[in-house]
């Protein structure tokens, strides 16, 4: 059996309302709370969007996360309200979609990337590494809606040796 470097899913269930979970994926406000540090989102005629502003088919992106410098670039290329999120990432080379399913007491959310390149540095990086973002975002988006804490460090400490 061979590995498929093309893909992968993340998988978590979530104790809140689907409106809520969905919501907090579709605004800078929202986005930027448990996610992003900066977040610029423009309409598909360049106009940059509110903060409150629902992002759309057809418009653009720009994230920048906590510590890092790394700006990353797509497009929103699906949105089914309440239901699943589609957008481009690394660079417009992959996709990802997030499906939202209510179970009654709980969401399934699930994460599917998609279209990863197999060189040796879009597997490490764009596979192996996407894979363990994913999976702490979504622990992240759960312990924020659920309990009202977050994970994530939001000071721009440069990182340091633990044994020095």
């Amino acid at each position: 059996m061979s590995y498929d470097w093309t893909k992968f899913e993340c998988h978590i269930f979530i104790k809140a309302p689907i409106e809520k979970i969905f919501n907090a994926w579709m605004s800078e406000k929202e986005i930027t709370t448990w996610f992003l540090e900066k977040t610029k989102l423009n309409d598909k005629n360049g106009r940059q969007r509110s903060p409150e502003e629902h992002c759309e088919v057809g418009d653009t992106y720009e994230w920048k996360w906590y510590g890092w410098d790394y700006l990353e670039k797509g497009r929103i290329t699906a949105v089914e309200k309440n239901k699943s999120i589609a957008f481009t990432f690394s660079h417009d080379s992959v996709n990802v979609e997030l499906q939202f399913i209510d179970h009654m007491n709980e969401v399934q959310c699930i994460l599917t990337q998609t279209d990863i390149p197999t060189d040796e540095k879009n597997m490490v990086n764009v596979h192996m590494g996407c894979n363990l973002g994913w999976s702490f975002w979504f622990v992240n988006l759960k312990a924020w809606l659920e309990y009202g804490v977050l994970l994530n460090d939001k000071t721009h400490r440069e990182p340091h040796a633990i044994n020095q």
